[in-house]
């Protein structure tokens, strides 16, 4: 996945977060509740679905599991089961910057040069806030 890359005269995240979002598998043999439970502890918000059912797509699949926010070790637990079709994948990256005035300005390049030239105005940019921190901010020009 590339990562966007702010000009050098534009503001640049404090950091940056890359990750899967969410991860559908289709297992054919389905995993029992003590493995989907293990599973669940692995995931972020949104935590785990699973469903018993034929996909509507050729093969013997029979459970679909969406894992939100899988961490690395589910990751590789789930690369390690020979049964497992993963067909669908939703990354996220997450760009933090110091004050409001620059998430502004970041929204204005992306919205500028990057998400609306190339994917329509259906694609999304969520600004969001983490933390407690007060929502107005002021242009801070010493760096982080």
């Amino acid at each position: 996945m590339a990562l966007i890359t702010f000009p050098a005269a534009a503001v640049k995240p404090r950091s940056i977060y890359a990750y899967f979002d969410k991860v559908q598998i289709w297992l054919r043999t389905p995993a029992d509740s003590a493995t989907i439970a293990k599973w669940r502890n692995e995931c972020g918000r949104g935590g785990l679905y699973a469903e018993n059912r034929l996909p509507g797509f050729p093969g013997d699949y029979h459970q679909r599991v969406e894992l939100r926010q899988p961490s690395d070790r589910l990751l590789r637990w789930i690369a390690q089961i020979d049964h497992a079709l993963v067909n669908r994948v939703e990354v996220a990256v997450d760009y933090v910057f110091v004050n409001w005035a620059e998430v502004a300005d970041a929204r204005d390049y992306l919205h500028q040069h990057v998400v609306r030239r190339w994917n329509g105005k259906k694609q999304k940019v969520k600004i969001g806030r983490t933390g407690k921190e007060p929502v107005a901010g002021t242009r801070n020009t010493s760096g982080p």
